[in-house]
């Protein structure tokens, strides 16, 4: 017998016992207490009662005596006493392990302080041998609670605990013990302990039953008239059409479709949206109206297989129209199109949407930058977006080029109308798109012109004496002197040359305006300066 004690305050007396533990050790001292007078009349009277009822049952302390006394009053405030009734719920006590096999051991127990505080678990089988999983912590509502779980395998694989549970929503639980005190490891412990005690003395307070067997009656068969509970869809009778190993295959006979579903349930035991049946009142279809509902749905399934052949034979016949039409410019970087869009919102629900109903693709475009000056000279185009062209007004102009904005583009209402956008991330290279761009072509929305642009430089008759082409780098050549005549020509207008003001003369290293040209374009300039 082990005893830890304070003899000058007589606080926080505790006695513990294990199995070999007799009544004639606590006898002895209590006898030794009386004599020093170490003990209160009322602990004293306390153990000779338990020592009493032990020596009349003839049975051995398997348990824990906890006594605390307060300094101030030197008087018992609080009394616990319990005994563990079994060698098996004191092991669960003792034992603080991580998991093993059930293979090994009957039980599996371990008390860990994890993320959610100190928690207490315990793997155990009921009398009718079913697997249940004991779980002591600090729930959301601020209590400590014992809660078993039904479980269909506890296994140990890398060193980790995996519990297998296949249905979550249907597995019983079982409330055991909730306490609003602090979640320490004293208090899971204890608490653990008396939840794996009221667990077991609820399992044999229930009789021996063998697993349970289906009804003879099962109302679950082919014909059997159920519905679905949610999504506005409990107004279509649905018919058992048979039952397998993963679900349950039906008949819509409203729609008529087919479809399958995991569950059916009873609708006395609803839980949220799925399958039920009124077990009420179970009806059932004839194998008539089975065969009727089969039939129609046969005949629709087969009618949208040919409207989808017919819808693919008509799209490939437009692809072939648009192919032979199509020709995308070698500078065309994006495309800029017009969209008619459908509001799709619904206000009384707090749903906010649109869609595209059309798209006119009206011109292409150099560059992925976004301007609406080239917005709106594209819009001339299409008869649907010539005022965005003539009323220049900047209430046309929405800016939404952030998270969940549609970008840049020209419209007078965002969730309605037409609105002139460019598509920047468009690959005009790939043949999904080029079909698209073919189809548009064969129905008539394609503004687009067929062939580039091509500039022609405009040829002057300037002198260009004043002029000398020097070699400026390994891959370009510089125009310098008076080129003022000839900046048509060469700029924006002409040849699209860039001109610097800040160029280095290779020869004399000073600071000089020029043209710069790549070596590729030197024989162009050439011709057009007629040099």
């Amino acid at each position: 017998m082990q005893i830890s004690k304070d003899y000058q305050n007589f606080h926080d007396l505790k006695v513990c016992c294990d199995q070999q533990t007799n009544i004639s050790v606590i006898a002895d001292f209590l006898n030794n207490a009386r004599e020093e007078k170490s003990l209160p009349d009322s602990t004293a009277d306390f153990l000779e009662k338990v020592c009493h009822r032990l020596d009349n049952e003839g049975t051995k302390l398997q348990g824990e005596i906890n006594k605390r006394f307060a300094d101030d009053q030197k008087a018992v405030k609080k009394r616990q006493f319990q005994v563990i009734q079994s060698n098996k719920a004191l092991a669960r006590i003792k034992i603080i392990s991580p998991m093993t096999q059930p293979s090994q051991i009957k039980e599996q127990t371990r008390v860990y302080n994890g993320i959610r505080g100190w928690t207490g678990e315990t793997i155990t089988k009921n009398k009718a041998g079913q697997l249940y999983k004991i779980t002591t912590l600090k729930r959301s509502n601020k209590k400590v609670s014992s809660v078993a779980t039904e479980i269909d395998e506890a296994k140990k694989e890398n060193g980790m605990q995996i519990v297998v549970i296949t249905d979550m929503l249907t597995k019983p639980s079982i409330k055991l013990i909730e306490s609003d005190k602090r979640a320490t490891e004293k208090l899971v412990r204890e608490q653990h302990a008396k939840a794996v005690l009221l667990f077991d003395q609820q399992d044999e307070s229930k009789p021996s039953q063998q697993q349970p067997t289906a009804p003879k009656d099962n109302p679950i068969r082919r014909g059997l008239n159920f519905f679905m509970w949610g999504y506005g869809n409990e107004s279509h009778p649905l018919v058992l059409l048979e039952v397998t190993e993963s679900g349950y295959k039906f008949l819509n006979l409203k729609k008529y479709t087919t479809g399958f579903a995991s569950r059916l349930k009873p609708y006395s035991e609803k839980f949220g949206i799925g399958y039920y049946y009124n077990d009420k009142a179970v009806s059932y279809f004839d194998e008539n109206a089975i065969a009727d509902g089969l039939i129609k749905a046969n005949e629709k399934s087969q009618a949208l297989e040919q409207a989808k052949d017919k819808a693919e034979q008509e799209r490939q016949a437009k692809i072939k129209i648009g192919m032979e039409k199509l020709c995308v410019p070698h500078y065309a970087e994006a495309v800029i199109v017009a969209n008619l869009v459908k509001d799709t919102s619904d206000v009384m629900s707090d749903y906010f949407a649109k869609s595209t109903v059309e798209t006119v693709y009206l011109d292409w475009s150099k560059t992925k930058r976004n301007d609406f000056k080239e917005m709106r000279k594209a819009s001339k185009k299409f008869i649907q977006t010539q005022h965005f062209n003539e009323v220049k007004e900047s209430k046309h102009e929405r800016r939404e080029n952030y998270t969940g904005g549609s970008g840049y583009y020209l419209a007078e209402s965002t969730y309605s109308g037409w609105q002139v956008k460019k598509e920047s991330y468009l690959d005009l290279k790939a043949d999904c798109n080029k079909e698209m761009l073919a189809i548009a072509i064969a129905e008539g929305r394609f503004l687009c012109d067929d062939e580039p642009e091509i500039k022609k430089p405009v040829v002057t008759e300037a002198s260009t004496e004043d002029m000398e082409l020097l070699k400026y780098s390994e891959r370009s050549f510089v125009l310098l002197g008076e080129t003022r005549a000839h900046a048509e020509t060469l700029g924006r207008k002409g040849l699209q040359l860039k001109f610097n003001r800040f160029l280095t003369h290779p020869e004399t290293k000073e600071k000089v305006p020029g043209w710069v040209i790549p070596n590729k374009r030197v024989d162009e300039v050439k011709q057009a300066l007629n040099m």
